[in-house]
C-alpha cells in the first residue's frame, strides 16, 4: 500500500502532517512544505486506545469519514469528545478524569462565538488546533465531567456553538480585537449574573492566537478533497486544520482534515 495520511496535528505550536508507510510513521513541518501528490484512495486510520493508534483490522476502505463504523465504536478519543456531562462514556478512565484540571473557553472565530473545554496543561495549544482569532479562559475546574456539564449549560445559557466546522471558519474574515473581547467580557456578564455558572468563574485570560497562523491577507478559494485530485504548490499558511496553497496558477485554501485517511502517489 501507498503511503497515507493518518493526521494533522500541532506541536510545539507549529503543525504538521502524520503519514504511515508500512508500519513507519513519520510526520511532516506543513509550515512552507512544497507538496505535490494525487490522492488515492481513502482508508480508514483505525482507532485510539490508551493514546495509541491502533490500526483498522479490516483496513476498511471510508469515504465520507477517516474512520469505519467499527473504529468509530472502539475509538477512546471519541467516546471522551462525545460526553456532555451527564453520563462517563469511558468507565476504565474516569477516575484519571476526576483528578485532572480543566479549562472551559470562549473561543472566537471571526463572528461566531464558541465554547469548549481542555485539559489544562494543553489549553492554549488546543485553542490553536482549532485555529481561533481569540479566546478566554473563563473556568478551571477539577473532573472533566464536571468541565463538559458546565460547557453545555454555558452553550445554553449564551445560545452559543460548541462545535464550528473548518468550512464554516473559512467563510469567516479574522475577528476584529475590539469587537471579539468585547463579546467575550459581554457574554461574562451574562454569566457572573447565574448563579449555576458564577461560582466557577475566574478572571478571564485572554489569549490573541492570530501571530500563529501566517494568515494570507486575501480570501483564498475553499476546494473540495477528494479521490484523484492533484495538489502542487507550497503551503503559506495553516489555521487550525484549515491550509493555505500557493501555485504557480493560483491560490486555494483547504480542509486538511480532509485529507486524513488518504494514500498519495508522487506527481509524475
Amino acid at each position: 500500500m501507498s503511503p497515507r495520511i493518518i493526521n494533522l496535528f500541532w506541536r510545539d505550536y507549529e503543525p504538521y502532517l502524520m503519514l504511515v508507510d508500512g508500519k513507519r510513521e513519520f510526520s511532516l513541518p506543513l509550515m512552507n512544505l512544497d507538496i505535490s501528490f494525487r490522492l488515492g484512495n481513502r482508508y480508514c486510520i483505525g482507532y485510539f486506545k490508551d493514546e495509541t493508534r491502533v490500526p483498522c483490522p479490516s483496513q476498511a476502505k471510508v469515504k465520507e469519514s477517516y474512520q469505519c463504523k467499527l473504529c468509530m465504536s472502539l475509538d477512546e478519543h471519541m467516546k471522551c469528545a462525545s460526553c456532555t456531562g451527564e453520563k462517563c462514556l469511558l468507565k476504565k478512565r474516569r477516575e484519571v478524569c476526576k483528578r485532572e484540571e480543566y479549562s472551559v473557553y470562549l473561543a472566537i472565530f471571526g463572528d461566531i462565538l464558541k465554547v469548549g473545554i481542555s485539559r489544562e496543561p494543553r489549553l492554549r495549544l488546543r485553542l490553536i488546533e482549532q485555529g481561533c482569532d481569540f479566546a478566554a479562559r473563563i473556568v478551571k475546574v477539577r473532573d472533566g465531567k464536571m468541565a463538559r456539564s458546565l460547557e453545555q449549560y454555558i452553550r445554553e445559557k449564551l445560545g452559543i456553538v460548541d462545535r464550528v466546522k473548518t468550512e464554516e471558519k473559512a467563510n469567516q474574515a479574522v475577528a476584529n480585537p475590539q469587537t471579539a473581547i468585547g463579546r467575550i467580557f459581554d457574554s461574562l456578564e451574562i454569566l457572573r449574573e447565574d448563579r449555576r455558572v458564577s461560582p466557577y468563574l475566574t478572571f478571564p485570560e485572554i489569549f490573541d492566537l492570530r501571530s500563529f497562523y501566517n494568515i494570507p491577507p486575501q480570501p483564498m478559494e475553499l476546494i473540495r478533497v477528494r479521490k484523484g485530485m492533484k495538489l502542487e504548490g507550497r503551503v503559506i499558511g495553516v489555521k487550525g486544520s484549515l491550509i493555505f496553497i500557493r501555485n504557480k496558477s493560483r491560490d486555494f485554501s483547504l480542509n486538511g482534515k480532509g485529507l486524513i485517511g488518504f494514500e498519495i502517489f508522487n506527481v509524475a
